[in-house]
């Protein structure tokens, strides 16, 4: 039986038997962990502390004490088309310091890049630039622009995205290619996940 707002109680015995629903009435105060297609089952004393919602307090506590927590684990479910939701965008770091040529960021999950931009970290030599790519070594097709990082107060975003290749599979490399290798910068990635 229901108590209040989000308080279940113990029922006499007779109406124990499992419901309709699947829900086993004598283990709902248990409530935490799921047994079964509807079936809640019974977990140790120390893990039936819950909030006022329901869910185990000390569960979403350790999720969120998680330092590894990654990108994936932001994923949002896909949404009928027709609500209007839609995934929550994320952003990449990648580090241009001390590469030779490259700077490569791995794709967490399949996404396409939405926005960019540069920021230069030294006194960069003249017309110097750096370019997000989907090949190393300056070939392939440019997703970005090239953005300018010869100063060491540049902050440059992209005035152009190639949808065409826009788009990487999880797991693929995301190259930023200099013009000179010996050049610093930070290049961000604005991404979004994709099916």
């Amino acid at each position: 039986a229901v108590g209040g707002a989000g308080e279940f109680l113990q029922t006499a015995a007779a109406d124990r038997a499992v419901s309709t629903s699947g829900v086993a009435v004598a283990n709902v105060p248990q409530m935490a962990a799921v047994g079964g297609a509807g079936n809640f089952v019974q977990t140790a004393a120390a893990d039936r502390a819950q909030s006022d919602s329901g869910v185990a307090v000390a569960d979403v506590a350790a999720f969120l004490a998680d330092p590894n927590i990654e990108a994936v684990d932001l994923e949002v479910a896909q949404a009928d088309a027709s609500d209007g939701l839609n995934f929550v965008p994320f952003m990449i770091e990648v580090d241009c310091t001390a590469v030779a040529v490259d700077g490569i960021a791995v794709a967490p999950v399949k996404l396409t890049v939405i926005d960019c931009w540069s920021v230069s970290l030294g006194a960069n030599g003249g017309g110097t630039t750096v370019t997000v790519r989907d090949t190393a070594g300056g070939i392939g097709t440019a997703v970005s622009s090239a953005l300018p990082i010869a100063a060491d107060t540049d902050l440059s975003r992209t005035t152009v995205l190639v949808g065409a290749v826009s788009e990487f599979a999880q797991g693929a490399s995301i190259y930023c290619n200099k013009t000179n290798a010996a050049d610093d910068c930070a290049v961000y990635l604005v991404c979004m996940p994709i099916t």
